[in-house]
């Protein structure tokens, strides 16, 4: 199964308006005093609006199926970042979704150099994986349409995955 590619991605600009100056999604301001020592590197787009997600968070896209998304490694850093995208889908008596067709659309927000395509394998019975080759750091915003095996429609997921540069 393949999905066109053609279809202009108005999200990917959405995203960009989200992104604040210094290359990460908006988040609430804390108040002073509170630390944050390990903010997210990892955003579901929902409404619009990026909700940071923890690595290995699983979330609930239809009546009939979640998925598991884990970064490694995670949190991802470096000039350019190598990381592997792991999702496991589940129906809801918590079994395995195997058979199902993934595609990925990625690219940087802030910078464009793709989108990017990469292959998406099933491993084992629900787990897909895909390798992703982050080429600079900064906010790299994702679409991920999974299509079940029995789906005559695939379902759209958005995330943002955070590359930051290592401290010194």
């Amino acid at each position: 199964m393949s999905f066109a590619v053609s279809e202009p991605r108005p999200w990917l600009a959405l995203l960009l308006l989200l992104t604040a100056c210094a290359g990460r999604p908006a988040t609430a301001v804390e108040p002073a005093g509170s630390a944050t020592p390990n903010p997210s590197q990892l955003y579901l787009i929902l409404d619009g609006e990026p909700t940071p997600i923890e690595n290995g968070e699983s979330v609930q896209l239809t009546d009939e199926l979640a998925v598991q998304i884990t970064v490694d490694p995670y949190p991802p850093s470096g000039l350019s970042a190598q990381v592997v995208l792991d999702l496991y889908l589940y129906d809801p008596a918590g079994e395995p979704v195997h058979d199902a067709a993934i595609q990925i659309f990625y690219d940087m927000l802030s910078m464009p150099h793709g989108p990017f395509q990469p292959a998406s394998r099933e491993q084992e019975s629900g787990h897909y994986l895909t390798y992703l080759d982050l080429i600079m750091f900064g906010n790299w915003g994702m679409e991920i349409e999974i299509l079940e095996p029995n789906g005559t429609a695939p379902i759209r997921l958005r995330i943002v995955v955070v590359v930051e540069l290592p401290e010194e």
